[in-house]
């Protein structure tokens, strides 16, 4: 091999059937210069923060490609095997020239470099600090090749071609630079216009979804696909694509479109397509499309394989009084037999918090952490870990519907809860960003059903409420029944709970103590059709403590109020939730610390200037050492809450300087004494409202 190959095998390279051009492993185009490996053995794109897939699921194994002297391309190369080098690794590219006589032309621009001969043409290689990607060299309908780039590869010596001609060294030259003004030029030349490929939405006005079948359920069988507003897009899934993006589907519309064949159809086409019954082309416009036996063949796997069902006609098309009764699920049962049936009580899916097949609402205002712990609830059902460490939790799939934030929050709060539970990522833990699914909409409810009936979740986390109504008014009571009456039967045929997120009215002039689920924003309606109300709250965004107060439970007495504490790893990158004391308890020791360390502050410390009283951290904790807890960790955390207590007291305040805190004034023994009455008096109305 000559010498100058030795620079671009500094690159990766890919395994090639022999004989063949085609890659024999699925996550060959995984490149380790774009991609980072995280904990748990998954990569993440560098950029974009996407993983990387394999036919839909995450890829947790080594790259599919290798340096030269890898053994295993040396054992492949001695047993006839082709090889292909991965564009882009070591920033290197290739110009897959098609056209013989155009050679010089592209050298003029380029400059001559390594050149390997191909059976028709020449791979011409530049090396190129930026990330280039696949661009189509053709003009007025004249094609002259592509350049190479992430995501592709191109066969190298000692390569056969499938015609049997050997790819040799041509020039055996260093690798020149491809500078953007070379790259600007070669597309002004040869293109019509710069071919690089951007995101572009098919027009879907030129299908209809006849079969009116939900595409969601085939979605999650595709691999790789991408969100692209209210669609996705990606290879396509059985042909495959040279740009990563020839597919697209529009859940919505039921919808799918192959930019390859220009053809599309709804999910009984695709089925057909998945399935090998039919090929893209005959989705075109004056395609044969799905007729005659092989349409009743498709209709039998949508049943059988996807979980679809399709109405079927009765030889007796009158409706009469039983078949209404069927319709309504009207079954009259007399009291004996009431008394004779077995009914059991729902399992529970997080002892006393989440039972089975039910409706249970999260309630609590902005920033008061609903959905770090309804993730958190997830991730201890996923792990059999108990809730808090003190409520059981039964295993079952979770889908997680988060309308309120992007997946970039969806992920940086998912992980840092992974990371204060110590454990790795689950599988049966699912979540369907920003989709804008709507309860009120008809067709979004049979979407929902279809999702169900694949995935079979125990738990639907809807995230939240008000985002997945489109007309309805929450203050409506008749239109909240309706929304509620659909959560109910979709949680009672297929023994599904959902967990609905939702808000606290804004906070009334009125002083006056109010019952916690008359807290709950919208229609009494709401409160009503929830089996279970677990009502949060939390002082400021920065308080470590969460109030847990349920307010309803059908099965069960409500739970007595509790306090969660919030606190970082030690590393920073996750966050650990622990369960503390009762209500009553919590409050009572950090209400007394935080008086104690007050007290010290005006009266007891020695201050180097009086007039301008600032102290340390340290200073409060060397004091207080195990004054609070015997336990070090305890004391520390009863320490931080006080503090935070103090500031929103205006007892103290924060200092610039990290660390440092000053006291804000220093009271006589009258106005010690006043100041104590009027905090017991705000605290004790605070408390009323929280656990009320």
């Amino acid at each position: 091999m000559a010498r100058r190959i030795n620079q671009l095998l500094r690159g990766r390279v890919v395994l090639i059937e022999k004989n063949k051009k085609n890659p024999i492993e699925e996550a060959w185009p995984l490149n380790e210069e774009l991609y980072e490996r995280i904990e748990g053995g998954s990569w993440k794109n560098k950029k974009t923060g996407e993983f990387y897939r394999v036919k839909g699921e995450i890829y947790r194994r080594e790259p599919a490609n290798y340096s030269f002297d890898d053994p295993k391309v040396q054992e492949h190369l001695a047993n006839g095997g082709n090889i292909g080098y991965l564009c882009g690794s070591n920033k290197i590219y290739v110009i897959d020239l098609d056209r013989i006589e155009l050679l010089r032309e592209f050298e003029e621009i380029l400059g001559e470099t390594l050149t390997i001969e191909t059976k028709k043409g020449y791979h011409l290689y530049g090396e190129s600090d930026e990330e280039l990607y696949r661009i189509i060299l053709e003009k007025n309908k004249v094609h002259f090749g592509e350049l190479q780039g992430i995501g592709q590869q191109c066969l190298i010596p000692p390569s056969i071609h499938p015609s049997g001609k050997e790819y040799k060294v041509f020039k055996d030259l260093p690798i020149v630079k491809l500078t953007k003004d070379k790259l600007e030029l070669i597309k002004k030349k040869f293109t019509d216009k710069p071919r690089t490929f951007t995101i572009q939405s098919p027009d879907w006005t030129q299908y209809k979804n006849f079969s009116g079948l939900d595409m969601n359920v085939l979605i999650f069988r595709l691999p790789q696909l991408k969100k692209y507003g209210n669609e996705l897009y990606g290879p396509h899934p059985v042909h495959g694509s040279t740009t990563g993006m020839n597919f697209f589907v529009n859940p919505l519309k039921g919808l799918f479109h192959c930019f390859r064949h220009d053809s599309g159809g709804d999910a009984l086409a695709l089925i057909s397509i998945l399935e090998g019954i039919r090929n893209c082309e005959d989705f075109r416009k004056d395609g044969i499309k799905l007729r005659g036996e092989d349409f009743k063949k498709v209709i039998k796997i949508a049943e059988e394989k996807y979980g679809f069902s399709f109405p079927r006609k009765t030889q007796n098309s009158q409706p009469n009084n039983k078949s209404v009764l069927s319709q309504l699920n009207i079954r009259i049962i007399s009291v004996k037999e009431l008394m004779e049936m077995d009914i059991p009580l729902p399992r529970w899916i997080i002892k006393d918090i989440i039972p089975e097949g039910s409706i249970v609402l999260l309630a609590g205002k902005s920033a008061s952490m609903k959905s770090f712990l309804s993730t958190l609830m997830a991730v201890c059902c996923m792990y059999d870990k108990n809730f808090l460490g003190k409520f059981e939790t039964n295993r079952g799939t979770w889908i997680y519907f988060d309308e309120d934030n992007p997946l970039r929050l969806t992920k940086d709060r998912t992980l840092k809860v992974l990371r204060g539970s110590g454990v790795e990522v689950p599988e049966n833990f699912k979540y369907i960003s920003q989709s804008g699914l709507k309860l009120d909409i008809d067709d979004h409810v049979e979407i929902l059903e279809q999702i169900i009936r694949e995935y079979k979740p125990s738990v639907i986390i809807l995230d939240s409420l008000i985002k997945f109504l489109a007309t309805t008014n929450e203050n409506d009571s008749g239109e909240m029944d309706n929304i509620f009456n659909k959560i109910r039967r979709l949680a009672e045929t297929y023994n599904t709970t959902f967990l609905i997120i939702h808000h606290l009215r804004k906070s009334s002039s009125d002083k006056r103590p109010t019952d916690s689920d008359e807290m709950i924003r919208g229609s009494t309606a709401i409160v009503n059709s929830c089996d279970v109300i677990n009502v949060i709250s939390r002082k400021s965004k920065s308080y470590p403590y969460i109030n847990f107060k349920q307010v309803k439970n059908r099965y069960d007495r409500e739970l007595d109020p509790f306090i969660i504490l919030v606190n970082q790893t030690s590393d920073n990158s996750g966050l650990t939730f622990e369960l503390t004391a009762s209500v009553a308890e919590e409050q009572d020791a950090v209400s007394q610390a935080a008086d104690e360390i007050y007290e010290w502050l005006v009266r007891e410390k020695e201050w180097d200037d009086s007039s301008n009283r600032i102290f340390k951290t340290i200073e409060v904790r060397k004091r207080f050492n195990r004054h609070f807890n015997e336990k070090d960790e305890r004391n520390r955390k009863i320490i931080h809450s006080a503090m935070i207590s103090l500031m929103a007291d205006d007892r103290i305040e924060q200092c610039p300087t990290k660390g440092y805190y000053k006291v804000i004034e220093l009271l006589t023994d009258v106005d010690m004494q006043e100041g104590s009455e009027d905090n017991q008096e705000d605290e004790t109305a605070e408390n009323i409202s929280e656990q009320n």
